[in-house]
């Protein structure tokens, strides 16, 4: 993680690191009050600090911003292939997409256009199984009280 820090210019701090380090770590996106609850005081101080380490990592796009939810950004190294997920508006549960649905549609804009694409973003919702089953059990019930 320290020479990716030095590629790109930046100073090696704790703070860099530990955010960093935590995003490798991660299976999924994390939001900046996410990421400023799993590292240190020692090296992130306030949540002023960690939106600053997250959007100077951003700038330097070693970080991405994977998708937003509920006017909340999530981030995720952007050393690695980039992913889609699938965001369950009730519990916020979230599926990564094995495949990006999208590379077939940026090859044809590409040939098209003539433009070099650079990135995409893809922000999908929905309701997930877990949050649909409890869903149609309370309608069921509803359906019952109301019946009787």
């Amino acid at each position: 993680m320290k020479e990716i820090l030095k590629d790109n210019n930046l100073k090696v701090t704790k703070g860099r690191l530990e955010v960093l380090r935590l995003l490798d770590k991660s299976s999924t996106p994390l939001s900046v009050e996410e990421i400023y609850k799993n590292i240190s005081r020692e090296s992130c101080r306030s949540l002023t600090t960690a939106y600053r380490i997250v959007n100077q990592l951003e700038d330097a796009n070693i970080i991405r911003k994977a998708f937003s939810q509920n006017s909340i950004s999530y981030y995720e190294l952007s050393i690695n292939s980039h992913k889609h997920y699938i965001v369950c508006s009730i519990c916020g549960k979230i599926t990564p997409i094995d495949h990006c649905p999208i590379e077939p549609l940026e090859n044809l804009v590409e040939k098209e256009t003539g433009y070099k694409i650079t990135g995409h973003i893809i922000e999908l919702s929905g309701i997930c199984p877990d949050c649909s089953k409890k869903e149609e059990v309370w309608q069921w019930t509803l359906e019952l009280n109301l019946k009787c």
